[in-house]
């Protein structure tokens, strides 16, 4: 790794660190005096935690902060953000990117009757057009949200997808989907506890 992106890759881990104490974002500006960092900006307190990052290339990758998505095509030079539409009272609870074009991305709200709907959506272009649907399965009918979610993509098309029911700290009861056709239909799966896949 050459000094260069060892600087960069420092950079962004203190940027990550100083983020996971609960130092906003202006702040992390101000320390690095570059006003070229257009980091996005996060300044109440729960719009400043990190829920997932990932590097894809040397110079790509997205960033979930808060109820935010972002992605970077220059090292992490400029940020632009992804977040796709959605109606009022649902926010993301998983979000996968394989490569940076294909990502998706699970988000929670209560529909009719105050069950919990689940909205997918899924994009081909890095997130500047999303395609979106709700999961409609016997399965997802519940009035009571997860605990957590967790995608993962091996394809396009093959995927899997933990929904990890909130219980006590003594039992930790999940479901493991899969889907053949990039999310459109899932078929559960046995799985002995409540983890990632």
């Amino acid at each position: 790794m050459n000094k260069r992106r060892l600087g960069k890759f420092l950079s962004l881990l203190i940027l990550l660190f100083l983020i996971f104490q609960g130092t906003s974002v202006e702040a992390v500006r101000s320390l690095s005096g570059d006003e070229r960092n257009r980091f996005p900006q996060a300044t109440p307190a729960e719009e400043r935690s990190l829920r997932g990052f990932r590097l894809l290339t040397e110079r790509e990758g997205w960033l979930w902060i808060g109820q935010r998505l972002y992605r970077t095509d220059d090292g992490g030079n400029g940020w632009q953000e992804i977040t796709p539409p959605r109606p009022d009272g649902f926010f993301p609870q998983a979000v996968f990117f394989l490569d940076s074009r294909r990502g998706w991305a699970v988000f929670l709200g209560r529909g009719e009757e105050g069950k919990v709907t689940y909205l997918w959506y899924t994009t081909g272009d890095g997130g500047d057009v999303w395609e979106k649907w709700q999961l409609a399965s016997a399965e997802f009918d519940s009035t009571t949200p997860p605990g957590a979610i967790y995608l993962h993509f091996v394809d396009p098309l093959v995927g899997w997808m933990v929904v990890k029911q909130a219980t006590s700290s003594n039992f930790s009861v999940g479901a493991l989907f899969r889907t053949d056709d990039g999310g459109h239909t899932w078929k559960k799966l046995a799985i002995p506890i409540g983890a990632t896949a």
